[in-house]
């Protein structure tokens, strides 16, 4: 069921963050997954990491206490074995209320998860750039980003690469600055200029590997690539139709493919087939109008989604069966 699904990932992505720190390669797993009942209560994760040959990791266990699920994860090519790697987490059944941000965030606001933390552009005109810990629930004020961000603002991940641990943004403000924050030295670099400059309803995405995509929004269907490892851009096929304005990150990646929610009051949802540059437009569209505020996210199986438009829907799309679920409302 749906909560099995999620209960699985969730101790995968514990499981890839422990070593996020370390740059891990590509993991395979040893044991498929066992049914799970669904937890009624708040569970707890333990990861522990069981062989080790040369201060390198070679497996590491995953168990959720209660539930008889215990799964092995190898094949993991770490430099090194950090402590925090045999640990515990609890994790937290429903919604709960964070500790809030230094300062409320405002029109280019935008955020992307790295390792056990997730990274904050307040936007609002502002340079104010933050991380926050969800284990600790404390915020920390990291370097200041380059120029104010505004509306158009976004964020990614990259943790692909061997020799550093980065973060790629853009101001947004309806200009084509697009900056690296490396993670380790909390400091910003001036990147490749994108063939356009992002406004209201740009959005980014990384794919896991060595590219990062993008819409430009402002209304347009204007639709590019960055390689990581050339510093370069690359125009690629326009979406099928202009992007609705407003703010909100409504682009994805997941299993091999970029999602988007076009917004704009509309429910269209499309998919953009990356080995053959094309749109596909025949997916099941979203339960509702999607508007300003969106937001699309996968947790590397399935995706899920906030239409935005002042409600507190909560979606998510089973990527194999092409089917929406309404999750809150």
């Amino acid at each position: 069921g749906s909560t099995k699904t999620r209960l699985d990932t969730v101790a995968l992505n514990l499981a890839r963050s422990q070593i996020e720190s370390v740059k891990h390669q590509p993991y395979s797993e040893s044991t498929p997954y066992p049914t799970l009942a669904p937890p009624s209560t708040d569970f707890t994760i333990a990861v522990t990491a069981t062989t080790l040959t040369s201060g390198v990791l070679q497996q590491i266990d995953v168990s959720v206490a209660n539930s008889g699920y215990t799964t092995t994860l190898s094949g993991f090519n770490a430099k090194q074995v950090p402590p925090i790697l045999a640990s515990t987490a609890t994790v937290e059944t429903g919604w709960k209320t964070l500790t809030g941000a230094p300062a409320a965030p405002g029109i280019g606001g935008a955020a992307t998860a790295a390792g056990q933390y997730i990274y904050v552009l307040r936007g609002a005109a502002t340079t104010a750039f933050w991380r926050f810990d969800p284990f600790s629930g404390t915020w920390t004020v990291l370097a200041s980003t380059p120029a104010v961000v505004g509306s158009g603002g976004s964020i990614t991940h990259d943790s692909n690469t061997n020799t550093a641990n980065y973060l790629f943004a853009f101001r947004g403000s309806n200009t084509n600055h697009f900056w690296r924050y490396d993670i380790d030295a909390n400091t910003w670099a001036t990147m490749a200029i994108p063939p356009f400059s992002l406004n209201h309803g740009g959005a980014s995405t990384w794919d896991g590997n060595n590219t990062i995509y993008a819409f430009r929004g402002d209304g347009t269907p204007i639709f590019a690539k960055y390689t990581i490892s050339t510093n370069s851009w690359t125009t690629l096929t326009s979406a099928p139709a202009a992007l609705g304005t407003g703010g909100g990150n409504g682009l994805a990646y997941a299993n091999g493919a970029v999602y988007a929610l076009r917004g704009g009051a509309t429910t269209a949802f499309w998919r953009y087939n990356i080995s053959a540059n094309t749109w596909t437009t025949t997916l099941a569209q979203a339960p509702a109008a999607v508007g300003p505020g969106r937001a699309l996210t996968s947790d590397g199986q399935d995706l899920f989604a906030f239409p935005g438009n002042s409600t507190n829907a909560y979606w998510s799309y089973r990527i194999a069966s092409n089917t929406w679920d309404v999750l809150g409302t």
